[in-house]
């Protein structure tokens, strides 16, 4: 089983968690058991050679997790259980009460604690095999007893014969390994010898059978039985055929959606080797507990952490107490807790993130302009002087929406042709200081603006061309010019050369 020693105590801070544990322990007073005071021990003798106690641990954990997880908003579209986890299948899809869910409990453990010595020597092994390899090799008196995965089979019997069986397929390099199983043979014929007065104890707490629902994979019907009356309800007789019969875990499995999220509920998750054998990489495979956890409270949140990867909503909230307004001044702010990580260097584009015009995402660069510094290299703006001002150029917005599409893009904008369309200027910038300049491009329009003291000054369209797309400059030859100046090649000083720039 999956029971251990301490199960659950660090839980118990989770007053949700302890509440359910206290609830079910609270439904066996009247058999004069504790289950709750047993599991605030860390006492491993209640659990020793007693399946009674195992199943009622086992159970009540069961309950608890089932709980929490629906307190969260976690709540199946399948249930599967294997062997006893069947009577806490009947609680998660509400065909039974925590009340008739514990008592069912116990009245299976306390059959079988009567069986006891009556039922000869009995044991269990796990074998690495499959089912259809083991049933031509299975020795008289030894029988399947848990399909558990597609090379995974318990086998159940005779504990000499198990034994013996068990020591010749590790000759042959096979493993096999018997389980502790309290002398008992459990899901093999010989606990037909118990059937009938466990029938007669579960009938006691469920008179009637309960209607079930589809959520609810049968693991002790087969499938084309499925459909049956016995395998419709959740019911004495059932319960008492799921003790007495195979445990048909792995044809279960195999219904599991290929994108689904499975949560194993018990206080030690046993089956997740086998879920991962069985089922593919797209299904999350997630265990509530484990017993070889350093801190169990810090696992269990991490389990609930996975399962909110995995994309299930997970309403965490529910597992504090509500907070009530106002709060104390005293309270503690959580500002202070939360500091940026400075450990790491990731080189990335240096632009902000903006939303402008259609409601697209805009990239942005800003760029400081600077002629007056010692060593500038943008000292050569200082010459653009035009009525007395020294003015930004025009055509220094062109560059800079250049500068920042082939910054966003990864490119080196000096071997990067663009169309620049629809240009407007709509104010001169002065350089009498330094400046800075903002460019946003927006994406899909390839729109672009540049602003400078938050009014926009300029804008345009800019893109790459099309690979296919000729330049224009490609057929100038072609293109019949006209020219003032005359045909042989004349040099002009600087004060002709503004001259001429002028006049155009």
């Amino acid at each position: 089983g999956s029971q251990w020693p301490g199960m659950a105590q660090k839980l118990m801070v989770i007053p949700a968690f302890d509440e359910s544990l206290r609830a079910s322990s609270k439904c066996l007073e009247e058999y004069g058991v504790d289950v709750y005071g047993m599991l605030c021990s860390s006492d491993a003798t209640p659990y020793q050679n007693n399946p009674l106690n195992c199943i009622l641990a086992i159970t009540t954990i069961q309950i608890a997790l089932t709980d929490v997880l629906e307190m969260m908003g976690v709540t199946p579209d399948g249930i599967i259980g294997h062997s006893t986890g069947e009577m806490g299948c009947g609680y998660a899809d509400k065909a039974i009460t925590r009340e008739e869910t514990m008592k069912l409990a116990y009245q299976r453990g306390a059959a079988i604690n009567g069986m006891r010595g009556k039922a000869g020597s009995g044991a269990m092994a796990a074998v690495g095999m499959s089912w259809a390899d083991l049933l031509e090799q299975l020795p008289q008196g030894v029988v399947p007893a848990c399909h558990n995965g597609a090379d995974s089979v318990t086998i159940s019997g005779d504990a000499e014969k198990v034994a013996a069986f068990c020591a010749a397929l590790t000759e042959k390099g096979i493993f096999a390994k018997v389980v502790d199983s309290s002398g008992m043979a459990f899901h093999s014929p010989a606990m037909a010898l118990g059937r009938e007065k466990m029938l007669a104890m579960m009938k006691g707490v469920l008179p009637v059978p309960r209607e079930r629902s589809s959520r609810w994979i049968s693991t002790a019907v087969k499938e084309e039985d499925w459909e049956s009356d016995l395998a419709a309800t959740c019911s004495a007789e059932y319960h008492v055929h799921n003790f007495c019969s195979p445990v048909l875990f792995h044809e279960a499995v195999m219904k599991i959606p290929a994108n689904a999220v499975t949560i194993e509920l018990a206080p030690h998750s046993l089956m997740q080797a086998v879920l991962r054998r069985s089922l593919p990489m797209t299904v999350a495979k997630i265990g509530m507990m484990n017993s070889r956890a350093e801190n169990e409270l810090e696992s269990f949140l991490q389990s609930i952490g996975k399962i909110y990867q995995a994309g299930v909503s997970v309403h965490i909230e529910k597992l504090y107490p509500a907070v009530e307004f106002p709060v104390p001044k005293d309270t503690p702010m959580l500002g202070p807790m939360w500091k940026w990580d400075h450990s790491h260097d990731f080189p990335v584009i240096d632009c902000a993130q903006d939303s402008v015009r259609g409601g697209g995402v805009a990239s942005s660069g800003s760029y400081p302009i600077d002629p007056f510094a010692q060593d500038s290299k943008e000292a050569y703006l200082l010459d653009h002087c035009i009525d007395g001002r020294v003015l930004y150029p025009f055509t220094g917005y062109m560059v800079l929406a250049w500068r920042t599409l082939c910054k966003l893009k990864g490119l080196d904008y000096l071997k990067t042709p663009v169309v620049f369309e629809n240009i407007n200027v709509y104010s001169a910038t002065i350089l009498s200081k330094a400046i800075k300049l903002d460019v946003v491009i927006t994406p899909g329009t390839n729109q672009f603006d540049i602003i400078f003291e938050d009014q926009v000054t300029a804008s345009g369209t800019i893109y790459l061309p099309e690979d296919t797309k000729r330049f224009y400059y490609d057929n100038l030859e072609n293109v019949p010019t006209t020219s003032t100046m005359s045909s042989d090649n004349s040099e002009l000083d600087s004060a002709e050369a503004y001259k001429e720039f002028l006049l155009r």
